[in-house]
């Protein structure tokens, strides 16, 4: 018995009844699949960054305590040669346009130094601080580099006086206290990068409440040593003019802060 023949299409049929599932015909050319689609997970939209910082500052003006004052000039060496205690950082967390961030200083020390005037001989100080500055933002300018956010909050400062003037032509008094307070703030700050790891950074503010006026400005820039830890310089200038019962702070403390951070 003659076998039949079979016809192309029963030959492409069989042949595909071999070949995998993925594969078909395009006429009478065998075509490959098309390319698997993986579906990625979107980015957050969060964004955190977290630093740690030291500031070497200088701090002139007047302090005082149960109506006792005296003028200080303290320098970057006088701060670290009678630095006691230190403990720096700030934080930002940001959702689209809105963002919040905060900053934390606590520092002690106990710098001795001449008194103007023949009245008293030194000073011995010791100096108590903590500073808390919680505000939040709105980005209301951004470009492909850079941006520009509105901030306000609060800033906190408590602030401990142990302060001795030694005898000159007046015998030694001294007097020590403490007292805290808090004041509504406002301004801007800003960043640009001007490379993938070069950016400037620039905070401005400036309010008050318990203090007659308190300002700070601070700028400086920044590099990505991998692609979220970054190293920092900026210069930072703190004003206070603040009185109240006996107590006085009407000191600027301003200096150089370099950081250590993290950005994701």
């Amino acid at each position: 018995m003659k076998i039949p023949t079979p016809s192309r299409l029963s030959l492409a049929i069989l042949i595909s009844g071999l070949l995998p599932t993925t594969y078909g015909f395009a006429g009478d050319e065998l075509v490959s699949p098309k390319e698997p689609v993986i579906a990625y997970a979107p980015e957050s939209p969060w964004e955190f960054e977290f630093e740690l910082y030291g500031w070497l500052p200088n701090i002139v003006g007047d302090v005082g305590v149960k109506g006792l004052t005296s003028q200080v000039d303290i320098g970057p060496d006088d701060v670290l040669d009678n630095l006691n205690m230190v403990l720096s950082g700030d934080f930002a967390i940001r959702k689209d346009r809105f963002g919040f961030f905060g900053d934390f200083v606590y520092v002690e020390m106990s710098p001795s130094f001449e008194t103007p005037g023949p009245l008293f001989g030194r000073t011995d100080l010791v100096l108590e601080e903590t500073l808390v500055d919680l505000k939040g933002s709105y980005r209301f300018a951004e470009w492909d580099r850079g941006w520009i956010e509105a901030i306000g909050g609060a800033r906190y400062l408590k602030v401990g006086l142990d302060l001795t003037l030694k005898p000159g032509l007046l015998p030694e008094r001294s007097a020590n206290g403490s007292t805290d307070w808090w004041d509504a703030v406002g301004g801007v700050r800003a960043r640009h990068h001007i490379s993938d790891r070069l950016f400037l950074s620039l905070l401005a503010d400036v309010g008050g409440g318990s203090s007659d006026l308190t300002w700070q400005a601070e700028g400086g820039f920044g590099f990505f040593l991998t692609e979220t830890i970054f190293t920092s310089v900026n210069y930072r200038y703190l004003s206070y003019d603040y009185t109240d019962g006996g107590f006085t702070f009407g000191a600027d403390t301003h200096g150089f802060v370099i950081g250590l951070g993290a950005m994701f």
